[in-house]
């Protein structure tokens, strides 16, 4: 129970992560783009 409650948690933390990366990464390239066009 604790087990599944905590491979869970670390799934979604790290999925949270991983978005939270693409979405800066994505408003890096558009500020990149906005700048170089």
């Amino acid at each position: 129970m604790f087990e599944d409650f905590y491979s869970a948690f670390l799934l979604s933390s790290l999925f949270s992560a991983v978005s939270l990366g693409y979405s800066s990464m994505g408003f890096s390239f558009n500020l990149h783009y906005v700048y170089t066009f």
